[in-house]
């Protein structure tokens, strides 16, 4: 596209996929520069825009790209998500006794949820951690990829120790860090947790391990993760709406994040899981 196209015009161009933007935003991008895109216009570009990221079209790019992306972005969006359980179970266990009264049976399934989501996240990325670091020498940057997990936890940790260390020695028991502190430790760690996602994803974008049965288990598995994550984040939201007479202030800010971020892995699921598909029916074909 050109310099010259109204922001409008790249902004819908920007809707689409990056491959799909590849093969035809010169092409659509002057269609809607001389048309100018009307309110209708635009409703049937944002449809067009939604199934091309469902429904891509297989010629535009290779099938194991697609699964790559997919189990990268999950992996991203899988860690946003266990940042705000974290916060919920910190929040739950700091507050009050969640096992029994109303909404125990929620939080129950909220730490079932959990524990199937982190299995299977496991069970996807295990495999291909071992492939990466098998080639992590033949690139220097992969190896730094591949540790942020376990180091870019480590400020956030020094930050939460130092807090707690500052906190006022005459705040009851279990009361915590003051308010504001809690906010920006939270932000923090959900800053943090992205970044421990984007580093294996870019180490498994450089690399490109190949290996059609690994990546299809590991789309697979990244779907499971995603849907039992999906359970218990509604389980959390459910524990809160029958814990309290009335939503808690943050509920509504929590519940959104956390559906942005199932709605970015889901998507992003049903490309890798069609993308499987086709490289069934091709190697069947």
């Amino acid at each position: 596209m050109s310099g010259g196209d109204g922001p409008r015009v790249r902004i819908l161009v920007a809707l689409f996929p990056p491959a799909w933007r590849v093969r035809y935003a010169d092409e659509f991008g002057a269609l809607l520069a001389d048309t100018g895109p009307s309110g209708w216009a635009m409703l049937d570009v944002l449809a067009a825009a939604l199934g091309a990221w469902l429904r891509p079209p297989a010629r535009l790019h290779d099938r194991a790209g697609r699964m790559r992306a997919t189990v990268g972005v999950t992996l991203c969006a899988w860690t946003v998500l266990a940042a705000g359980a974290v916060l919920f179970a910190k929040l739950t266990t700091d507050g009050a006794a969640h096992g029994s009264g109303r909404g125990g049976g929620w939080y129950d399934v909220f730490v079932g949820g959990a524990c199937v989501s982190v299995l299977a996240i496991s069970v996807a990325w295990l495999p291909l951690v071992v492939a990466i670091a098998r080639r992590a020498r033949q690139h220097g940057r992969v190896a730094a990829l591949l540790a942020a997990p376990v180091v870019l936890p480590l400020p956030f940790l020094v930050a939460a120790a130092a807090s707690a260390a500052w906190a006022p020695r005459s705040a009851p028991p279990g009361a915590g860090v003051a308010a504001p502190v809690f906010v920006l430790l939270a932000g923090l760690g959900v800053a943090i947790a992205a970044g421990c996602g984007a580093g294996p994803a870019l180490a498994l974008a450089r690399t490109r391990p190949d290996g059609p049965v690994r990546l299809t288990v590991a789309v697979a598995a990244s779907a499971c993760a995603t849907a039992a994550m999906a359970v218990a984040a509604t389980a959390s939201v459910a524990y809160q709406v029958a814990r309290a007479a009335a939503a808690p202030a943050g509920l509504t800010v929590y519940g959104l994040a956390m559906a942005a971020a199932l709605a970015v892995a889901a998507v992003s699921g049903v490309r890798g899981l069609r993308a499987v598909q086709l490289d069934r029916s091709a190697c069947a074909g």
